[in-house]
């Protein structure tokens, strides 16, 4: 069974770019948009990692992972955030919500693939 990725992206060709990307090299993908959904797609995908654009629709990527932590289920899921923020500024925003990798737009896809193989290979 492959292993699952959710992607939350809501440029509609970034997140497709990642989702073919991922499948290519043999994950299950899907792809949301907004913030609001993190949760609810959670429950129903039970993604193996989570690719979390930082500024999406609805609630921030930062809420989205403060509300994913706080749930038994979720709590210890890798979550990486993925932005265009500069490190520090990110650092500055998200130093409540425990993502386990921080990836800079634009995404270098190798570096990318050997993060989430590192996290997969360990769960």
């Amino acid at each position: 069974m492959n292993k699952k990725i959710l992607i939350v992206e809501d440029n509609e060709i970034n997140s497709k770019m990642l989702s073919y990307f991922l499948q290519q090299n043999g994950f299950d993908t899907i792809c949301i948009n907004n913030g609001n959904d993190v949760v609810n797609k959670c429950y129903e995908f039970t993604p193996d990692l989570i690719l979390m654009d930082v500024e999406i629709f609805g609630i921030s990527g930062i809420e989205a992972c403060i509300k994913l932590r706080a749930l038994e289920p979720f709590e210890n899921i890798p979550i990486f955030a993925v932005t265009a923020l500069s490190h520090d500024k990110f650092n500055s925003e998200a130093h409540n919500a425990k993502f386990d990798e921080y990836v800079e737009k634009p995404i270098i896809l190798s570096e990318l693939l050997t993060k989430i193989k590192t996290y997969i290979e360990q769960s």
